[in-house]
């Protein structure tokens, strides 16, 4: 029984940590996030069309401080929806990834929703998501699937926006 006591002791406190880190590196996160928007006039910015993505292509906003990559601004067309993702980078790392999906009610259609996910990352690792208003954690159904497609998608993006917006 003591052992199984401790054990679970143990484990609450490591959540507890991990929890709080978490939370520490969220914060973190928002403040590069603010300091990037709020400097965003100051940076350099191109405008990349990209193909291939999507049925109706998409825009990128690329915004740079030297040559580095601060931030993107995504447009995503399609016939059921559009895309509008903004992804913020530390060092040319993803730290945050803003993607807001507007929904159409029938091919090219008026809106009919509007979904909002953030993911926030620390040294490349996913640390938190939310979907709508709802937390996402590893363990959900649909985490891997959410995290491997915005994954993918954001280095295609930064990839794009670093070959043809120098």
């Amino acid at each position: 029984m003591t052992k199984f006591l401790l054990a679970f002791i143990t484990l609450c406190l490591f959540s507890v940590f991990a929890n709080a880190q978490r939370e520490t590196d969220v914060s973190a996160i928002r403040s590069d996030v603010e300091s990037i928007n709020k400097n965003s006039a100051k940076l350099k910015q191109a405008i990349v069309k990209l193909d291939g993505i999507s049925t109706e292509g998409a825009e990128l906003t690329v915004f740079r401080e030297k040559n580095q990559i601060k931030k993107i601004n995504a447009q995503i067309y399609g016939e059921m929806g559009y895309s509008i993702i903004e992804l913020f980078y530390k060092d040319e790392k993803p730290i945050f990834i803003y993607e807001r999906e507007f929904r159409y009610e029938k091919p090219f259609g008026k809106v009919l929703k509007i979904v909002p996910t953030r993911f926030y990352f620390a040294d490349e690792k996913l640390v938190k998501m939310l979907f709508a208003k709802r937390e996402i954690f590893a363990g959900d159904k649909e985490y891997n699937e959410m995290r491997e497609r915005m994954i993918s998608l954001s280095k295609t993006i930064f990839d794009a926006a670093k070959d043809k917006s120098k």
